[in-house]
Order: structure tokens, then C-alpha cells, then sequence
């Protein structure tokens, strides 16, 4: 008998199925950026958006200038980073700048990408629209009184300043004086001239040029300032300076392996646009706002990915039965909502729970939560027995509010209740606990229909979204 169950268990033992292998996880995709605003703010868009498709990823920002980071990409010690098409035309595959007919986004691009893929076997994706090109730029004020508006202008007052024994001042990076698309090719194009450059960092050029130190500065366009400052960008009628259209580049292998990258950063291109680049850029460079801000900001308000778990979770906050018209009688005002960081919201006192309603209930008046961005009501109406509902608020953040008033089947008697964006927080809870202490009726989420009300769910107010 004992070598029978032996047998058996050894046998049973071998029926086991061997435990499947453990799998090593995907290597994280290194993501690298140069070293100014405009790369923090892409670099970030790329990681939220590689981030949200389910893979890890590394961040390997403010590497340095282009030599660097193209370094980087080719040692493998980044995977992919953010670069202009111009700048690889120019600087790493040194080719001749495009003038005029050959001055062509599309021909650029396609002139690099075949450069990238036969010499390094690298890939460039989907390009934008921003174009990062080099520009020269001036006040309008300087402008106007010295009659530029193209480059053509410019190059004419220059001579005639020089006739005159001064120079006008540009300033701009210290490469501007020995790139093919800087002086030195710019005279070819529009003939020689003078001026006193003065090479300075990105961050100083703006403060020379409206403090009035300076007379121009070299600009890129898709930088802040251009339109932060309301600054005049002369017409390069030549078309001199190549397009500069930004686009992620991928090392090959990377990209075999993990194809998908491909469409995931390419749903990004097309939305970036000159003024919406600028925009974040300035952002960044002139209101302190943190890069990674500006980036999920725009993904979040793109759809590209979604915002904070607070703001997509909807909560049914609690409900107040109306039972008597002389209850609701002052109506009025304004609504609080609290919201705490991260974007979760909470309403902690709308004006139908206060005043005449307050004295009916027998219950004192309870104040709203910190932090509090006010709700105000613009427009009034009659709810079903006649009494003044809320019908429309006005809102100047991004989650949703609603105020609706229901009917019970009879008519006799009003539901008012909240809808807040916001996750199941303290703050919503201790709300609720408020609530139930002033006579609301706190329930569970009846789900988005609001059907927990059957028959009684007739709206009697406009829902309210803020855009």
C-alpha cells in the first residue's frame, strides 16, 4: 500500500505542467533631449505619450547641444530624441543649405530622412508643422522707425549705417557667425554687409533686445518671446534660411523592435503648430511654468492622454429633498468648489443650501473648504413647481460641474443634487459627512444616466461643462 501511494504521488508529481517561464520585462525606452525649453517640453510629450501606450521609459534630458545629443542616439546610449530638420541637413549631414526652389519642407525632410537611414540607421518620424527656423527679429518700434520689414531692408539700413560710421547691433548665438545658414551665407544671399554681432546665450537675446540694447537678434520660430513680446520677425523673401520642422528620430533597431512607437509619437505631429509651440515655449521661458506642466497639459487637453484619475471619475456628491416653496426661496448668487492639488474637486456650499433654507432645516450656516474657485450663476429659471432653479454657471477650469433638479413622479417634491468631477478623495468624503449632517441624502453612484431616480429623472436645469 505505501509503495502504491508513492508510486501515485510520483506519478502525479511528473502530470504537474513545468511553471512557464518568467519574462523579463520590455527594456525602458531612453528618450534624450538637447538642452533648452523647447526639448524639455517635446521630450516630456514623447515619455507621456510612450508612458501612456505601456511601455518604460527613461528620461535622459538637457544633454547638451546637437553634436551630443546625435552622439548619444548613435552610441545607444538614448534610443530616440527630439530634432529639426534644418539642423540635420546642415549640421550633421553638413550638406549645402537649400536657397530658394530647393527651400522646400517636404524635400528637406525627405533629403534627411534618406541621409539618417543610409548613413546611421536611424529614423525620423512624422514631422510637425512648427517650424524652428532661424529668423531675424526686432521690435516693432526699432523697426518701423528704420523702415525694415524683409531681411532685404535690413541688410540696405546696415550699409547705410555703416556709411555713417555706426553698425547696427545683432545679437544671437556665438555659431551664428560661422554657420552656412548664419553671416557667412547670408551675405552670399542678400550681398555683403556690417553689422556689430554680439554673441550672446538664448535666455539674454530678448532682455538686450526690448531693453534696447540691441538693435536685432537671431530668432527661432517657434520661440515664446516672438509672440510674448509682440516682436516684428522680418520676411526672408529669398527664402534663405532652411525649414527647421521638428520631428522625433529613432535609432533602427529600436524601432524594429518596438514598431508601435512609430504610431504612437506620430498622432503628436500634426498638432503642433508655430503658435502653439510658441505658446508652450513661452510658457516656460517667461511664466516659470515647469516643462513637464506645459507637456501633459497640452496631451491632456489633446486626448492623447488621459488627465489625473480626479478628473475623469465622475461623483454623485449627495441630493436635498425640497419639500416646501418658501425653502428655496432665495435662491441666489454663487456656488463654492474646492479643489485640492492634482485637480480633484469638491463642492462644499452652493446658495440653495443656505439662507431661508438654512432657517427652515433648522441647521447653522457651514463654511466652504480652502483653496476655492467660485462658481457663479448667470442665469435663473423655473423648475417644475415654480420655484428659481440655477440654470447656468460660468467656470474657468477643466472638470465638470452639474446642477440639476428632479421631479418624483407626483410633482410634488424636488431632488436638487450635485455632479462633481473628482476622485473619492477626503475631501468628498468629509462633504459627504457635511452634507448628511445639513439633511442631504448621500447614495451611492446610480452611474452616468442617473436612473436611480426612474421616472423622476426629469431635468430641470441646463447641465453645465466647462470647456
Amino acid at each position: 500500500m505505501t509503495v502504491a501511494v508513492v508510486v501515485a504521488l510520483a506519478l502525479a508529481a511528473c502530470a504537474v505542467p513545468p511553471a512557464p517561464p518568467t519574462r523579463a520585462p520590455r527594456p525602458a525606452i531612453r528618450i534624450g533631449t538637447k538642452d533648452f525649453a523647447e526639448q524639455f517640453i517635446l521630450g516630456e510629450m514623447y515619455a507621456l505619450l510612450l508612458e501612456n501606450a505601456g511601455f518604460r521609459v527613461e528620461r535622459k534630458f538637457d544633454l547638451g547641444p546637437t553634436d551630443v545629443a546625435h552622439a548619444a542616439l548613435l552610441s545607444g546610449e538614448i534610443d530616440l530624441y527630439p530634432e529639426y530638420t534644418g539642423t540635420g541637413l546642415l549640421t550633421v549631414l553638413q550638406a549645402a543649405p537649400p536657397i530658394r526652389s530647393n527651400n522646400d519642407a517636404a524635400k528637406v525632410f525627405d533629403a534627411v530622412a534618406k541621409g539618417y537611414r543610409d548613413r546611421f540607421d536611424l529614423v525620423w518620424l512624422a514631422p510637425a508643422p512648427a517650424n524652428n527656423t532661424q529668423a531675424v527679429a526686432m521690435t516693432k518700434a526699432v523697426a518701423t522707425r528704420l523702415r525694415i520689414v524683409t531681411l532685404s531692408d535690413f541688410v540696405a539700413r546696415a550699409r547705410e549705417q555703416a556709411l555713417q560710421g555706426r553698425q547696427l547691433i545683432l545679437a544671437g548665438p556665438p555659431e551664428f557667425l560661422q554657420r552656412e545658414d548664419g553671416l557667412p551665407g547670408l551675405r552670399r544671399a542678400y550681398g555683403d554687409f556690417e553689422v556689430d554681432f554680439r554673441p550672446v546665450a538664448a535666455a539674454e537675446r530678448y532682455r538686450l533686445l526690448v531693453t534696447g540694447e540691441v538693435d536685432a537678434v537671431v530668432a527661432f520660430g517657434t520661440d515664446g518671446e516672438l509672440g510674448g513680446f509682440d516682436l516684428a520677425t522680418l520676411i526672408d523673401e529669398k527664402g534663405f534660411f532652411p525649414p527647421y520642422n521638428v520631428a522625433p528620430v529613432v535609432r533602427g533597431d529600436v524601432l524594429r523592435r518596438n514598431p508601435q512607437i512609430g504610431n504612437v509619437l506620430n498622432a503628436l505631429a500634426p498638432r503642433l503648430n508655430g503658435g502653439v509651440m510658441r505658446e508652450m515655449n513661452f510658457a516656460v521661458t517667461n511664466k516659470g511654468v515647469a516643462p513637464q506642466d506645459v507637456a501633459r497639459r497640452f496631451l491632456v487637453g489633446e486626448g492623447l492622454i488621459p488627465g489625473p484619475r480626479e478628473e475623469r471619475v465622475v461623483n454623485y456628491v449627495g441630493s436635498y429633498r425640497i419639500t416646501a416653496r418658501d425653502g428655496v426661496q432665495r435662491i441666489k448668487g454663487q456656488a463654492t468648489v474646492a479643489l485640492k492639488p492634482g485637480g480633484a474637486a469638491a463642492v462644499t456650499w452652493v446658495a440653495f443650501v443656505t439662507d431661508t433654507l438654512q432657517t427652515t432645516t433648522g441647521r447653522g450656516q457651514w463654511t466652504p473648504l480652502g483653496n476655492t474657485v467660485m462658481l457663479t450663476i448667470t442665469e435663473s429659471a423655473q423648475g417644475p413647481l415654480q420655484l428659481p432653479v440655477i440654470a447656468r454657471l460660468t467656470f474657468d477650469e477643466h472638470f465638470v460641474v452639474s446642477i440639476e433638479v428632479m421631479n418624483d413622479p407626483t410633482g410634488q417634491t424636488e431632488y436638487a443634487y450635485l455632479i462633481v468631477s473628482g476622485d473619492r478623495n477626503p475631501a468628498i468624503r468629509e462633504l459627504h459627512e457635511r452634507l448628511a449632517r445639513i439633511s442631504w441624502l448621500n447614495f451611492t453612484d446610480p452611474g452616468p444616466s442617473g436612473d436611480v431616480y426612474g421616472e423622476a429623472t426629469r431635468q430641470a436645469v441646463v447641465t453645465f461643462q466647462a470647456s
